[in-house]
């Protein structure tokens, strides 16, 4: 990282915890937006999820959330309660997670509420692009040495 007399050396402690300070402060910050609604960032995550691709599978939603399955299928249970999604038997006993009315509203006022403006937005295009590339990287490359590595489908 030293290419240049003028670039200070940034040593991979000093990043992680870079990283670390932005994630604690866009996770507070989304989580006080989202609790305006009456739900946890973790559910709007599902909805989010749910709602960006129809037949998702609670395998999938724990894959992409990095979470355990239990984790996972007693959120779901939890917002199956607050109807803020159904949950039903499909073909073979596969799971069928559908966003509900309720849950789509709530994320739809979640959404426009813009609250995500100012931290991301105030990087161009190239720079998101580039910044996404980084964290991917990053990302995978931590679950690889966790013997989590992502499966791609």
């Amino acid at each position: 990282m030293t290419s240049g007399a003028s670039e200070a050396f940034i040593s991979d402690a000093d990043l992680i915890f870079i990283l670390f300070r932005a994630r604690q402060s866009i996770y507070r910050l989304s989580e006080k937006e989202v609790a305006k609604h009456g739900v946890t960032l973790e559910q709007a995550t599902v909805m989010r999820l749910l709602k960006a691709k129809n037949d998702i599978s609670i395998d999938e939603i724990c894959r992409i959330m990095i979470r355990e399955h239990h984790t996972i299928s007693s959120l779901i249970r939890r917002m199956s309660r607050k109807n803020l999604v159904t949950i039903k038997k499909g073909e073979r006993g596969r799971i069928e997670l559908a966003l509900s009315d309720k849950g789509a509203e709530i994320l739809e006022r979640i959404e426009a509420s813009r609250y995500r403006e100012g931290f991301i937005s105030m990087l161009n295009a190239k720079e998101k692009q580039q910044l996404a590339g980084y964290l991917k990287r990053i990302t995978d490359t931590a679950l690889q040495k966790a013997g989590k590595a992502e499966v791609r489908g």
